[in-house]
């Protein structure tokens, strides 16, 4: 969490899937979106609020709805569950820690 409240946006690869994780610092919230959009995969940016592409080509709300560019596609949400590390280590043991790629 330290990370993402620092960088408020995350790209990263998830099974596969190109994914953004955004924390939300004014509700506290962290959302995950995918970041294939047609025939592109995005890189996810936080700016004034919202997600913008590293282009600044096209811009979406916390909810992943486009407010304006030139994609009017929404983003693909996928399901985030915040728990504490305590209790999910316990259970799954063999689980690693995110860390920015060097």
């Amino acid at each position: 969490m330290s990370l993402l409240r620092q960088n408020q946006v995350v790209n990263d690869q998830l099974g596969g899937i190109p994914i953004a994780v955004v924390y939300q610092p004014g509700a506290d919230r962290v959302r995950a979106f995918d970041r294939r959009v047609g025939d592109s995969v995005l890189t996810l940016e936080a700016e004034d609020g919202f997600l913008v592409d590293a282009g600044r080509t096209v811009r979406w709300n916390g909810r992943g709805e486009p407010t304006g560019g030139t994609v009017m596609e929404r983003l693909q949400a996928i399901s985030v569950q915040r728990i504490w590390w305590r209790g999910w280590s316990e259970f799954h043991p063999g689980t690693g820690i995110y860390q920015a790629p060097r």
